[in-house]
């Protein structure tokens, strides 16, 4: 009797704790985005039509053609970046060190720019053809774009054709203003973003293109174009980006340090044009009048030189490549079989290799029908995991799926030592709603065998771990147990 009351408490304390970690993941699953989200940049090619054309897709899109299998790519990584890249060793490496270089900028200019927590990986495509595919299958339509970003919860990942028009250069600096730039209490206004990525874009110097756009009346009133969300048929002009860059160009120029006192005003409420008057003393006819001399010449924000330093671009093997652009596939919602077909692709070129048995047990995890194959891969990735982690601790992208795997095996010290590792981390939630699914369960099995004193320990030991309410249950339930323990 005395154990069936101890295991009743049990299951009534569990209940609320396992809605939270419902599923029992030997590796994190990723969270999957729409495939429209994302942030992007027109194709620089073709800047005559006024209107940018957005087509609908078929209703099923026909397998993504693999990139040929002669063109070799490379793989470089930064402080701040991991390139997938075929646009061959030396262009790879012009692109990562032009991006460590606005990267120093960016976040020395203002604390809207922030670096995310895990390093952000890069597609450089060099084909169009080949790249249109994977856009189509991030963005959900067909768009003429260069660039896009795609932001999901390992990070970000930008998709570059560096065969358009300013692809090399251009494009993956506008991309990477996306990605840093965060509003501190909600997202910035779409003409703050796409103006101040094609400000940086061309290091704040004159874009003739939109200086072409500005001849005339505005074609959008500046009010309209301060309220244009990315749902709205006129941020998809050319004229839209040329206004967000002429306002932004103007603001930047005549007070750097104004602007983002501006931004943290339109962040915290204020209308732009009451913001604007506020911070320039200006009203939209004054700064309308002056975007009409943005054409002015500037000095470039990226004079200042970054010792380029060592970086080793390294030839990828087919699996590799293929196992690289599964992993972003498995990040937008409704592309699971595409990625899972890139998946099996990459394991047939090469069944060993250790990040593509990560990644496709990621997908699989989601599937209950098959945790056994998950579980499978998991385990044949965990070699690759540990040297991986005994190379970089740091790495969240391994630190948590080991940390998995030792709490699905029951090793106990090594699920510990990992913990402590993923405490300061974005991570640290999930891997207590882990332990959560994973040691109250425990602790009932050993309550219903009337192991009273070894549930409580399991439940003490699982306190400190858990935010302060969590830890007071724990501990609670445990006192109890103790006190059932205790009676003759």
């Amino acid at each position: 009797m005395r154990s069936l009351a101890a295991a009743a408490a049990i299951i009534l304390f569990a209940e609320p704790l396992a809605a939270q970690a419902r599923g029992r993941a030997i590796v994190g699953p990723p969270t999957r985005v729409p495939g429209r989200s994302g942030t992007g940049i027109p194709n620089g090619a073709f800047l005559d039509p006024g209107v940018i054309e957005r087509r609908p897709l078929p209703a099923k899109l026909g397998p993504i053609p693999f990139p040929p299998i002669e063109r070799q790519w490379v793989k470089a990584e930064t402080e701040h970046f991991i390139l997938i890249s075929g646009t061959g060793e030396h262009a790879t490496r012009a692109v990562a060190h032009d991006l460590e270089k606005l990267t120093a900028l960016l976040t020395n200019t203002s604390t809207y720019f922030r670096t995310p927590p895990q390093r952000t990986r890069i597609f450089l495509f060099a084909e169009r053809r080949i790249a249109l595919p994977y856009f189509d299958a991030v963005r959900g339509y067909r768009i003429d774009m260069s660039g896009l970003t795609l932001r999901h919860t390992k990070g970000s990942t930008m998709l570059i054709d560096t065969s358009a028009r300013g692809g090399a250069a251009f494009t993956p600096r506008h991309e990477l203003v996306h990605d840093l730039l965060r509003g501190h209490l909600k997202p910035l206004p779409l003409w703050i973003e796409e103006g101040l990525a094609e400000y940086y874009s061309n290091a704040g110097l004159t874009v003739r293109e939109h200086v072409s756009r500005l001849r005339g009346r505005l074609k959008m009133p500046l009010l309209q174009m301060f309220s244009t969300t990315s749902e709205d048929a006129g941020a998809w002009t050319y004229d839209y980006y040329a206004q967000s860059w002429s306002t932004v160009a103007t603001l930047m120029r005549r007070s750097a340090k104004s602007f983002f006192e501006l931004l943290q005003d339109i962040d915290e409420g204020t209308d732009a044009a009451a913001a604007i008057h506020l911070r320039y003393g200006m009203t939209l006819k004054d700064l309308e009048i002056a975007m009409r001399k943005v054409s002015a010449p500037a000095v470039s924000l990226l004079i200042t030189t970054i010792p380029p330093g060592t970086l080793e671009a390294k030839p990828m093997t087919r699996g590799e490549l293929l196992c690289e652009l599964g992993d972003l596939l498995a990040r937008v919602s409704g592309r699971e079989e595409e990625a899972e077909r890139h998946f099996r692709a990459a394991l047939d070129a090469d069944p060993q290799n250790g990040a593509t048995h990560l990644a496709y047990a990621e997908l699989l995890v989601e599937r209950p029908h098959r945790a056994a194959e998950a579980r499978m891969h998991a385990q044949a990735a965990r070699p690759y995991l540990e040297r991986a982690f005994e190379r970089d601790p740091r790495q969240l992208d391994v630190a948590f799926p080991l940390f998995s795997l030792y709490v699905e095996s029951g090793e106990r010290e090594n699920a510990d030592r990992m913990f402590n590792r993923l405490v300061e981390t974005t991570r640290v939630n999930d891997a207590r709603r882990l332990l959560l699914d994973t040691e109250v369960p425990r602790a009932d099995a050993l309550a219903r065998e009337g192991k009273l004193l070894e549930a409580a320990k399991v439940l003490r030991d699982l306190a400190p771990k858990m935010p302060q309410k969590t830890r007071a249950n724990l501990e609670g339930q445990a006192v109890r147990l103790e006190s059932l323990a205790a009676q003759p």
